[in-house]
């Protein structure tokens, strides 16, 4: 009996936007996305089990990247759907800015 087996299959997910900064890189002022690597162990090329799993905010143009801590994630991606709901309804500058500052941003 033969198995295929590999480890290091990455999975990537966009959350959205997060906080608008200038990137030391390119100086270029843009909303950073939140994104979630997970590498995988793979059985006959199908992901069976979850390695790790890293979120990293970054800059759009340039692609500079920075770790997001593992304590600090779960206020990231309530901020991401904190903007989503801001940019999809008629949510008020006011309301944005203290759901915003609610989360510590």
């Amino acid at each position: 009996m033969i198995f295929i087996f590999g480890w290091g299959d990455r999975k990537i997910k966009n959350f959205g936007p997060t906080e608008e900064y200038t990137c030391s890189r390119c100086n270029n002022r843009t909303f950073w996305q939140l994104y979630a690597v997970s590498s995988w162990v793979t059985l006959f090329f199908i992901p069976v089990f979850r390695l790790k799993r890293e979120y990293f905010e970054q800059c759009e143009i340039c692609r500079n990247a920075r770790k997001i801590p593992s304590d600090e994630v779960d206020r990231y991606i309530r901020l991401t759907e904190l903007n989503r709901r801001a940019a999809s309804t008629e949510m008020s500058d006011s309301a944005y800015q203290k759901e915003k500052s609610d989360l510590g941003f």
